[in-house]
């Protein structure tokens, strides 16, 4: 890996500057969103955190979570330095004075600090939501998290817990460090291998695409091995969302401690893939290549812990073990998804869970590279939004650059027009009438989104076309410009604002549903932006829309709970509001079913016989050929793109795979301005 920490930290600064700035939030809450979501995807940190910040002599938090499993209070701090040119150092004395000052507001939420507090304000809000979990008896242990984009210092190797009040503390420090790992862990070599001494038994099977073994694993080789590797063991596809969704078996933990030579009897076993195994001299399993384990990760956590943090002997833990190799690399990826798939029974693993293989990735990416965005206020550049299908894309594709082709890479790529997921699923959840599925949460409403969207592919596999691209994006500049302008609003009073930008977002849809009409997205993506007449409108639900949720309901004084439920929608979505449109971001329906039809046919040509029907119909390859080997280094074509261009221009009949290969130069073609769509023309000369 070349991408260095100074370089992730350039960028992560960059980033939590640049979504404060675009919309419209302190940069204090910028961070600590930013840090969290991350946080929460990888399984550090549940879902339901919230910020909430109070600063006075003394006295300090910026939010808290609540791990409702293991009745653990979270409260987190930050240091923040803003310092894009060099890492800060957080000193001992920094950090010291940071936790004091968190138990202190401890301290203080025991006595009822909230009672002194605004109750529309976010800090009543945090400091409510304490107070009401440590009257009900519901924390048993608190942490605190110290958040900060500068590097603890070396001096520093451990931080004693400590009882306050009755209650164990344990603290942990999120640094740049820590965020830089977490993130690069996603473009590490995912390969590695196990040497174990396994007996095993080879499964018959016809199938000559992988082999299957049975083996006994002894719980101590899965707790050395588990300590190792720790969650890269875990299939990828599924490995956050056993972290999210998995509660602590207890029964697998008393049956070590109580029975442990009745583990094998009373436990599934694991479910595991290889990629290659080696056999020793007694005809045992003694390497085992790209070891995943794809169902039994509760297992072996729990085993680990037993091991680790209970000091529990494993010597009479034994566990059964179904071993699939299969050796193709290209069929490697699916066919550990596909078992993960199917295999996994203790826990509730919805189709979403695999998401991260799911076609809808490849579709957005696909798209984001071939669709512009407009050239606005008389630019010359063509710029591009990107997708990032893996948190850290963005800064993985320049580590290889020069700083020329990096510069360039920025300008085509620009960081306003990183496409962030969590507030992609927002946006359509929004848009689809759930503000209160948005209002649990980013992770939860992307699970929630993620479902839509396969449920959505199984019915339709062509829906995700370039309309559908445009129209996610317009959603997110929709989203991004309300919570800027709801922040600014004179009526605004500074609370709740994710909640109402949601809510207007979801009674606009409504209010269009009801006119019997489709917004006109590409209105918005046209202009990258909200003009005057439609932020009025935005601003007029907005207002009204705001009392009215702060009203919450009868006997229901916390609005945050009361935001997250349908009923609070039901409430909100009666208010009547009129509502005037602008013509041009209204249309009917049956232009909308003839944008669908023409997006289809398109999208038809990237597969099989329609692109092969294409590419052999269309004149112009040889033209497309002669400015591409002039100005080939500007432009993203390989060198398998280029050979079939090549033997096409000649008169050789292209396959159907090599037809969509040309049909993606074609659209390169389109999108750079060598093509005229429409004329149909070669355009002579660098276009961009």
């Amino acid at each position: 890996m070349s991408i260095k920490i100074e370089d992730f930290h350039e960028n992560f600064v960059q980033l939590y500057l640049r979504d404060a700035e675009a919309r419209g939030l302190l940069i204090s809450e910028a961070f600590f969103d930013k840090i969290c979501n991350n946080l929460a995807e990888d399984g550090e940190l549940n879902d339901n955190f919230l910020f909430g910040p109070f600063f006075k002599i003394g006295i300090e938090i910026s939010g808290y979570s609540y791990d409702e499993e293991k009745e653990t209070l979270i409260l987190i701090n930050q240091e923040i330095y803003q310092n894009e040119e060099k890492i800060e150092t957080l000193t001992k004395q920094n950090l010291e004075a940071k936790f004091r000052r968190t138990e202190t507001y401890f301290k203080k939420s025991l006595v009822g600090f909230s009672n002194y507090l605004e109750q529309t304000s976010d800090s009543y809000k945090v400091a409510y939501e304490i107070e009401t979990l440590l009257k009900q008896n519901k924390v048993t242990k608190v942490k605190i998290y110290l958040l900060t984009d500068g590097l603890l210092t070396n001096t520093i190797k451990d931080i004693p817990n400590k009882n306050i009040e009755g209650f164990d503390f344990e603290y942990r420090i999120i640094d740049i460090n820590y965020l830089f790992n977490i993130e690069m862990v996603n473009y590490q070599d995912e390969s590695f291998n196990v040497d174990v001494d396994l007996p095993c038994l080879e499964a018959s099977t016809i199938d000559s695409e992988y082999e299957s073994y049975l083996a006994v694993f002894p719980g101590q080789e899965i707790a050395r091995i588990y300590d190792d590797f720790g969650s890269r063991l875990l299939e990828q596809n599924v490995r956050t969302f056993l972290q999210f969704r998995g509660k602590v078996n207890k029964g697998l933990r008393t049956t070590i401690s109580k029975a442990p030579e009745k583990f094998f009897a009373y436990n599934n076993g694991i479910t595991t893939t290889a990629s290659r195994v080696e056999f020793n001299n007694k005809g045992n399993i003694s390497k085992i290549y790209d070891f995943q384990i794809v169902n039994g990760g509760q297992t072996t956590s729990s085993i680990y812990s037993a091991w680790k943090k209970d000091k529990l002997d494993l010597s009479k833990v034994f566990v059964q073990m179904k071993l699939s190799v299969v050796a193709n690399i290209s069929q490697h990826s699916e066919f550990v998804s596909n078992v993960a798939r199917y295999a996994n029974t203790q826990n509730k693993v919805n189709n979403s869970d695999f998401f991260s293989n799911s076609p809808f990735h490849k579709e957005m990416k696909n798209h984001s590279k071939l669709i512009a965005a407009p050239v606005l206020n008389g630019g010359q550049k063509k710029t591009y939004w990107f997708y990032e299908r893996v948190r850290g894309e963005y800064l993985n594709e320049q580590a290889y650059l020069t700083a020329s082709k990096k510069s360039s890479f920025q300008q085509r790529h620009p960081k306003t027009q990183l496409i962030d997921k969590t507030l992609l699923g927002k946006g359509e959840m929004a848009w689809k009438q759930k503000p209160y599925i948005v209002s649990k949460g980013a992770q939860y409403c992307f699970l929630n989104f993620a479902d839509t969207i396969t449920n959505q592919l199984e019915k339709d596999s062509m829906s995700i076309t370039e309309n559908y691209f445009k129209e996610a994006i317009a959603k997110i500049i929709i989203f991004r410009h309300l919570e800027k302008r709801i922040s600014k609003a004179p009526w605004y009073n500074g609370g709740y604002r994710a909640q109402i930008v949601a809510y207007t977002l979801a009674y606009l849809s409504k209010d269009v549903e009801e006119k019997r009409k489709f917004f006109n997205f590409n209105e918005i993506w046209k202009a990258q932006g909200v003009y005057d007449d439609f932020d009025n409108l935005l601003m007029k639900i907005a207002k009204k829309l705001y009392p009215v949720l702060l009203a919450g309901a009868s006997g229901n004084a916390n609005i945050g709970s009361w935001s997250k439920k349908e009923d609070c929608w039901r409430k909100l979505k009666k208010v009547e509001i009129d509502l005037v449109y602008p013509e041009e971001l209204l249309k009917n329906k049956d232009t909308v079913k003839q944008e669908k039809r023409k997006q289809k046919v398109e999208k038809k040509l990237m597969s099989g016989i329609e692109a092969q029907i294409f590419v052999v119909e269309y004149t112009k390859w040889n033209e497309i050929l002669e400015y591409l080997l002039k100005y080939q280094g500007d432009f993203k074509v390989t060198e398998k793109q280029m050979s079939i261009l090549k033997r096409v221009s000649k008169g050789e009949f292209p396959s159907a795979a090599q037809s969509k290969l040309l049909y993606e130069v074609y659209n390169m073609s389109v999108e750079e301005g060598i093509v005229d769509k429409e004329e149909d023309l070669i355009l002579k000369g660098k276009t961009n």
